[in-house]
Parts: C-alpha cells; sequence; structure tokens
C-alpha cells in the first residue's frame, strides 16, 4: 500500500481516537466539528430508528442533552481497525447518572468517513444477559 493510501486510514483513526477523547471530556461543542454537515448517527441505547441524529446541529443538541442527563460518560478503546473510509471501534462504554446505579456495556461503532469528516456512525450495544 502506497504511504498516501495510508496517511488517509491512519488520518481516520486518529479522527475516532479524537472522538473518543472528546467523548471522555464531555464536550458537546468539539463532537460535532468531527461530523460532515449532514452526517447521520443511529444511537446504541436506542431500539433501531427510534434515535438517530441527522445533521451536525441535531448531533450536537444530542451530546448536550446526553451529557447534562449523565454526571460522566466514558468510553474505553479496547479495539480500533481502519479499512480505508471505514473505521471500526470496538470499546467499552461507563455512564453515571445522578438518579441510578451506574452503566457498563461493551460495543462497536462502525465510522464512515466523507472528505476527512465522519459522514455516518453505525452504533451496536452488547447487553448484558438478565
Amino acid at each position: 500500500m502506497s504511504p498516501i493510501k495510508m496517511e488517509k486510514i491512519e488520518a481516520n483513526i486518529r479522527a475516532v481516537a479524537k472522538y473518543v477523547e472528546l467523548f471522555n471530556l464531555n464536550d458537546p461543542v468539539g463532537l460535532p466539528e468531527l461530523f460532515a454537515e449532514d452526517c447521520f448517527v443511529e444511537d446504541a441505547s436506542s431500539l433501531p430508528g427510534e434515535k438517530s441524529v441527522h445533521n451536525r446541529a441535531e448531533l450536537s443538541r444530542y451530546f448536550r442533552d446526553l451529557f447534562q442527563r449523565s454526571k460522566s460518560c466514558r468510553l474505553e478503546i479496547t479495539d480500533l481497525h481502519g479499512m480505508g473510509k471505514k473505521v471500526l471501534l470496538l470499546w467499552k462504554r461507563t455512564r453515571e447518572w445522578e438518579d441510578k446505579p451506574p452503566e457498563q456495556c461493551h460495543g462497536a461503532s462502525l465510522f464512515n468517513f466523507s472528505r476527512a469528516k465522519i459522514l455516518s456512525v453505525a452504533e451496536y450495544v452488547k447487553t448484558p444477559s438478565p
């Protein structure tokens, strides 16, 4: 693979690492800047299609609401793979709430890129067995 192609793959991986960094800082202003204006994000904590975000303005509100509802919301990278315009992030998420016990879950996010911006994110969560 040529160095130019490797640079593009690495840039997308670095963008996802920056996403995790800003998420862990609970930064509702910086996170949307990583996304394309016409981005699409499906929230892993909801049923498919129940909570999806369709542009950067909605995404900004989504992150602001998320970080206001939880005392702390953190992602830990368990694995990260770059595949051209796609990056697969395997993660462990911990949320601490004001009014209920902390939650912890594992999942995966598939990021799609266009012009060095995140175009879409599809999240999948492994829920604990009852």
